[in-house]
């Protein structure tokens, strides 16, 4: 899927595969995203497989208008977590 396979986050040694939304304590948006492997403990409130959501693009639209229709998205968190995993994906040149 990916040229290098994003390490999770959290440990820095397995590979990624989830993406995991944290609630905001304050509210009820999804407030912080990360990418982590399985052995990551699973408090999320919102919690995506990344083979899942990247088999078409169709699976792709279709996690993106459920997070859109859930009402308590903060695009820039996950946005910002999309760019770190991009980052990690690249071989350097």
């Amino acid at each position: 899927m990916f040229t290098n396979k994003p390490l999770c986050e959290v440990c820095g040694r397995e590979p990624a595969t989830m993406f995991v939304g944290f609630k905001s304590a304050a509210d009820d948006q999804v407030a912080r995203w990360q990418f982590v492997c399985r052995n990551e403990p699973a408090d999320e409130s919102e919690a995506f497989s990344i083979a899942d959501i990247f088999a078409s693009p169709s699976a792709t639209v279709d996690m993106l208008a459920h997070l859109h229709q859930t009402g308590r998205m903060d695009w820039q968190p996950f946005m910002d977590m999309i760019a770190r995993l991009r980052s990690s994906t690249i071989t350097p040149a």
